[in-house]
């Protein structure tokens, strides 16, 4: 990447900004020291109870629902804590929710005091591998005390800001991206209707 520079030390991480490149060593913390769990606020709704609405209902990979109240307004990290996709990663397995939301029980929530570290956070553990960290075979999880010694590399909090910025702005490009990707396969779909119409007919 643009910018970085090579890095040397154990705990170094390969490439680094300029202006880091004498700063210290990464620290190494587990994840229960980093960030506090909240998971004692998790609330499951079975589906025939769940009451309709705008708020946004959390499951392990991400919304499953939409539900009238909320549990939770404010940023936080949602990693999930059992199913298939902790091993096959079809989908990211950490995510950040923010505004009033609703998990269930199938998710780990913890709280950052920086939102940058959560960026870094959640970007390391979507890149790892955690199958070290996983207990059963049929149906991988993740529990807490698990989750809870997971190590965290991490530099000082100016560096880290620094490399959440790049990720974050990354990200936003990629979401762009996205999004005039699907607005392109609209147009195509409605091109295509138009141009045979018996698509159009089909489709009714």
């Amino acid at each position: 990447m643009q910018g970085l520079f090579p890095a040397v030390g154990e705990t170094m991480p390969k490439m680094r900004f300029p202006e880091f490149l004498d700063a210290d060593e990464w620290d190494i913390k587990p994840l229960g020291e980093v960030a506090k769990n909240l998971d004692n606020r998790r609330v499951p709704i079975t589906g025939s109870v769940r009451v309709r609405g705008n708020v946004p209902y959390y499951g392990a990979s991400g919304i499953i629902d939409y539900v009238q109240d909320f549990i939770f307004d404010e940023e936080l990290l949602c990693i999930s804590e059992d199913g298939a996709n902790l091993v096959a990663r079809t989908y990211p397995i950490a995510f950040s929710i923010t505004g009033k939301t609703w998990v269930n029980n199938h998710a780990h929530v913890i709280r950052f005091e920086k939102r940058f570290t959560q960026v870094m956070v959640e970007n390391y553990l979507n890149a790892i591998s955690l199958e070290d960290f996983l207990t059963g075979m049929a149906q991988p999880k993740l529990n807490r005390a698990k989750l809870d010694i997971i190590p965290i590399p991490l530099p000082k909090p100016d560096e880290q800001q620094k490399i959440a910025d790049i990720l974050s702005a990354i990200d936003d490009r990629i979401n762009a991206q996205g999004q005039k990707i699907e607005a392109l396969k609209l147009h195509k779909k409605g091109l295509m209707q138009g141009l045979f119409p018996a698509l159009l007919e089909a489709a009714v």
